[in-house]
């Protein structure tokens, strides 16, 4: 099958479902379904943010980051082994410069 033959196929299925849930729903309950789904997705953005805030961009990560930044020419001792880490380094360096950034937006 071609792509066109598809997506003339499930063009078909789309207009045939849309217009079947048109004539038998009313405007009422479109509406309230449509409101629903509305704050379904507001609701799922604000968990997704807070998500974030809470276990990706956590500020006593960044300022313990912006503290040890100096230390050891930018590398970061790595607590397990007592060996230096260039990928912390860069990370830390990412992070530093993310927060300037973030910060300088609040």
């Amino acid at each position: 099958m071609s792509s066109s033959r598809i997506e003339h196929v499930f063009y078909n299925a789309h207009s045939k479902v849309s217009h079947y849930v048109l004539r038998h729903t009313s405007h009422r309950l479109r509406s309230v379904i449509e409101h629903a789904v509305l704050g379904l997705a507001v609701c799922g953005f604000c968990v997704v943010i807070l998500s974030h805030r809470t276990f990706v961009h956590r500020e006593d990560i960044i300022a313990s980051s912006i503290s040890r930044t100096g230390d050891n020419n930018g590398q970061i001792i790595n607590s397990c082994d007592g060996a230096s880490s260039a990928s912390s380094s860069v990370d830390d360096i990412t992070t530093t410069t993310a927060a300037g950034g973030y910060y300088s937006l609040l």
